[in-house]
């Protein structure tokens, strides 16, 4: 069992780990560079990617792996206890739990599975194929109904993967160590549901793609299914969420692809935790790094993709996730 770490150590290790981030500045050089491999070259200049062999900006992938491997090794080494570590690994556990249920109905192969989160894989995998496994409930359950939607016919993708996402956060949320965190989840599953509903076609759609844990009402949801500016903006005007929803509907009314309002979406999270980033005390710096790090892989992603297939500085730098500013 992973025994109480000193926070004081943990915040110490935390900040002098920030300064090695790719932030902003190093962002906006990579956008402004004349080519892919300019960009490349910037991202390997700032040590990122540590040792992983690549041979030129096509390689990209191969050093966000290496980063992302070490983060998760750096979350089980440095979490304050059990319950801090298990929360920011639980996504990969759920996301893998996902691909084993479709492979094991044929629907894919382990390839579409990622690193090993907080709970063994190969237990992960036993209960997909109908085995007895040592899991929590949530995914021991989430498991069982996406296994049930297969076996009688009525399993989508889109079912399958509300199934595992909203047990996922079930279980987040059960095992949430501090009100800090939970409201940053909160605020992710937020995003997520507003994102739904602005993007309904239909209403009658919208059974079962809603993430139960966020702070909506059924009747905020529904007004915002209704996509109507006047009514949403009088109902959301003293909202907490007021920001995302405006910048939603701004960009629905103006008939404009959701860039803004996903990248707002998106960021909540690392936006709420923000809101603590003075606090020294606490677990607040562990969680900081972690969200930093994990949209700095994000951006990365979306900086050396952009580059690679032409697309304009304005979108690249419109696409980048709430970052590492300092």
């Amino acid at each position: 069992m992973m025994t109480k770490k000193d926070v004081g150590f943990i915040a110490a290790i935390c900040k002098s780990k920030e300064r090695l981030l790719v932030g902003g500045e190093k962002f906006s050089r990579m956008i402004e560079a004349d080519s892919a491999e300019d960009a490349f070259r910037i991202l390997r200049e700032s040590g990122f990617g540590g040792e992983a062999e690549a041979s030129g900006a096509r390689d990209y992938e191969k050093l966000i792996a290496a980063e992302t491997e070490n983060l998760n090794l750096f979350l089980r080494e440095y979490a304050p206890n059990e319950k801090y570590a298990e929360a920011l690994l639980l996504a990969n556990d759920f996301h893998n739990a996902d691909g084993a249920v479709r492979a094991a109905h044929g629907f894919g192969d382990r390839k579409s599975l990622t690193e090993e989160g907080y709970y063994p894989l190969p237990e992960i995998e036993k209960a997909a194929q109908g085995n007895r496994a040592e899991l929590p409930a949530e995914l021991l359950s989430a498991i069982r109904e996406a296994n049930g939607a297969f076996e009688n016919g009525t399993a989508s993708g889109a079912r399958i993967g509300t199934i595992f996402l909203n047990a996922c956060y079930r279980r987040k949320l059960a095992i949430c160590p501090d009100k800090t965190l939970k409201k940053a989840i909160v605020a992710e599953i937020d995003g997520k549901n507003v994102s739904v509903a602005l993007r309904l076609k239909n209403r009658r759609q919208d059974e079962g793609r809603y993430l139960g844990g966020g702070s909506l009402t059924r009747e905020e949801l529904s007004l915002l299914e209704e996509k109507d500016g006047r009514k949403i903006r009088s109902a959301f005007l003293y909202s907490p969420l007021r920001d995302l929803v405006f910048t939603g509907i701004d960009e629905i009314e103006r008939n404009v692809p959701l860039v803004s309002f996903e990248r707002e979406a998106e960021s909540a999270y690392l936006k709420t935790l923000k809101e603590k980033k003075y606090e020294t005390e606490g677990a607040i710096p562990f969680l900081l790094y972690a969200e930093y790090k994990r949209n700095e892989l994000k951006n990365v992603r979306v900086v050396m993709a952009g580059m690679l297939c032409g697309a304009s500085k304005e979108k690249i730098r419109g696409r980048l996730r709430e970052g590492y500013d300092g």
